[in-house]
């Protein structure tokens, strides 16, 4: 089996009501996730990390130099990288890590997900071990 890094950073995947229904605050681990939906240990060997959860809108660019060593630091041995981030920056944060990690071979692929349901992690799970394969 594949496998593949799975960075979560947050974002509407990240988050949990708090209080009012329209307040979102960090909420479950990506491991509690991972209970949730296991279809997405049946696509490869995911090597989990959570480099933070925070809403996107508040990533700074010391954020994502530290994802970009974080990716190199813990990419070693794995076909792809799955970016679990938010959609607020997320086009900020790929054009950064675009530039930090030109030098990689492989391909980051973004996961944004929205609250209906675990589709676009699947998707982006997909396209990093076809990408690779």
């Amino acid at each position: 089996m594949r496998a593949i890094l799975l960075i979560h950073t947050g974002g509407t995947l990240g988050m949990a009501p708090s209080g009012e229904p329209t307040s979102l605050a960090p909420g479950p681990s990506l491991d509690l996730i991972l209970e949730q939906v296991p279809e997405l240990r049946q696509l490869a060997e995911l090597k989990l990390v959570v480099a933070f959860n925070q809403d996107s809108s508040t990533n700074e660019p010391g954020d994502i130099l530290r994802l970009a060593g974080l990716i190199r630091a813990e990419s070693a041995g794995c076909r792809g990288v799955v970016l679990v981030h938010g959609t607020d920056t997320m086009a900020f944060t790929a054009s950064m890590l675009g530039f930090l990690l030109a030098e990689r071979i492989w391909a980051s692929r973004w996961c944004s997900q929205a609250p209906s349901g675990p589709w676009p992690m699947f998707a982006a799970m997909l396209a990093a071990i076809w990408w690779m394969r």
